[in-house]
This record gives C-alpha cells, structure tokens and sequence, in this order.
C-alpha cells in the first residue's frame, strides 16, 4: 500500500513538473519554435512521404508489410512522432491547436506503419483516413512558418486565429 502511495504521489508530481513546464514553454517567442521547426519539419514530411506509400504499397506487395523496411520505418516514425510532440510545448500560442493536430495525424500515421504487419488492409485504410487531417495541419504550420521568414524587423507575425 505505501508503495502505491509513493508511485502515486511520484507520478503526481511528475505530470505537475510537465504542466508546469509547458506553462512555461509557452512563453518561448516565435522565433523559437520556428528555429526548431525549421530544420525538423522536413524530416517529418519526408517521414510521411515514404511511409504513406510504402502502407499503400502492401496491397501490391503483401511482403512490405512484415518487412525489416516496415519496422524500421515505423521506429524512425516513433521518435519524429514523439520529438514533433515534444516540440508542441515551444508552440506559439495562436499555433498550439495546429502544432497538436499535426503531432496527433502524424502519430496516427505511425501507428499504421507499427500495425501494417498485424492487419495490413487496416493500417491502409488508417493511412487514407488520415492523410487529409495531417495535409491540413501540415499546410497551418508551414504558413506559420513561412510568415515568420518574412515578417520584417519589429513586426509581430500573425498567428492562425489571433486575427492579427
């Protein structure tokens, strides 16, 4: 029971370590989370730009499905995925809904690749679900993006819904 007690009371004060630490985050400019995204973005895409493809292909090649590429994928997928959430903490605040949309449609997609081997017709239909959602978030944070490069000197970038 004291054991229970202490792992409960860990866990509490972690998840309370987390938020405050987003809270915190939160305060971070905009530069900042363009100066990580920058760089990161394309990894994701092209994350996305192979994996897609390769789940559709299982149709075609059911051997895909299972294979060493497969997993391999998938891995690679797991710590964009969890990296590209992580960097949702650093998101300006008129991009935090879009960044999270992204970081959700992208673990989805990850999570086809991870069960492509198990039930591939379904990690397929997975894929075609979801690749509008993660088209559309995709599309607001390069935007986003975009702006910031070409916002001039003293000038606030306009964020998705502030209605700057």
């Amino acid at each position: 029971m004291r054991r229970t007690m202490l792992t409960l009371m860990a866990t509490g004060l972690v998840l309370a370590g987390v938020a405050i630490t987003a809270t915190v985050a939160h305060a971070d400019s905009a530069a900042d989370y363009r100066k990580a995204m920058d760089p990161f973005l394309p990894t994701v895409t092209d994350w996305v730009d192979e994996a897609v493809p390769l789940v559709r292909a299982t149709e075609q090649k059911p051997k895909l499905a299972c294979s060493d590429e497969m997993a391999t994928l998938a891995q690679r997928g797991v710590w964009l995925s969890q990296d590209l959430a992580g960097t949702g903490l650093i998101a300006p605040e008129g991009l935090q809904a879009d960044h999270a949309a992204l970081a959700a449609s992208t673990a989805v997609l990850v999570q086809a690749t991870q069960n492509v081997c198990a039930d591939p017709a379904a990690a397929r239909q997975t894929v075609n679900d979801e690749i509008d959602s993660y088209r559309s978030a995709l599309r607001k944070v390069q935007t986003f993006l975009t702006g910031l490069h070409m916002e001039r000197p003293g000038q606030s970038p306009e964020l998705p819904g502030s209605g700057n």
